[in-house]
């Protein structure tokens, strides 16, 4: 096997264990969050952030099958080695973060599974809306090709709606758990920390997500 074939397999490899932790943590952040601190009220009418964070699993479903789209399409125009670091440095931004202000191994895969969903949801956000709006500006749209565009974006709100609001109550809970009755420097680490693995990843499935979208 050439060295070639050899670091295309590997970063197969590491695409595909992308794929799972992209499905498997917010799984478990969901349910971690279920389970610690019950969101209370599900009727829409009066509490519409709970009931449609009801509808999560929704947005899971919705995350297993991009990775299979991304799987099957194949366009992974990257190195191993950035690859891997895509892979690696969002956990150890948390792992020096909770070194710093120790918390549960559970705590560590909850805010790992809230940052991978909030990423994936935040980039589909800003491609499905805003990469529209913005680039209407500058971009030469077909007046009919825009407007369709925008009737197929719509619907998407069928999984952005649970996704954003999985999105702002994790991260809710994760800042509120940092700060707790004070902001100090372990603090304002820990919550850099979480931004910056937050910001990296979102900017990774940014990349492939509009790829996809062939916008």
């Amino acid at each position: 096997m050439t060295n070639k074939a050899s670091a295309n397999k590997a970063l197969s490899l590491v695409i595909l264990i992308q794929a799972l932790l992209n499905v498997v943590l917010p799984s478990f952040a969901y349910g971690y969050y279920l389970n610690k601190f019950p969101v209370g009220d599900y009727n829409f009418r009066t509490n519409f952030l709970n009931s449609a964070f009801q509808l999560f699993p929704i947005a899971i479903i919705f995350i297993f099958f991009m990775q299979i789209v991304a799987r099957a399409a194949g366009n992974f125009d990257k190195s191993l080695k950035q690859a891997l670091l895509d892979l690696i440095l969002p956990f150890v931004y948390i792992a020096i973060a909770n070194i710093l202000y120790a918390k549960s191994i559970a705590w560590y895969l909850f805010e790992m599974g809230a940052i991978y969903s909030s990423s994936i949801f935040l980039a589909f956000l800003v491609i499905v809306f805003f990469t529209l709006i913005l680039e209407r500006i500058y971009k030469s749209w077909q007046p009919k090709s825009y407007w369709g565009y925008a009737l197929m974006a719509i619907p998407q709100l069928i999984f952005l709606l649970p996704g954003i609001a999985g999105v702002y109550l994790f991260s809710k809970l994760i800042i509120q758990n940092i700060v707790g009755d004070s902001l100090d420097l372990y603090s304002a680490i820990n919550i850099f920390a979480y931004l910056a693995s937050l910001i990296q990843i979102t900017i990774f499935n940014y990349r492939w997500m509009r790829k996809e979208a062939a916008i």
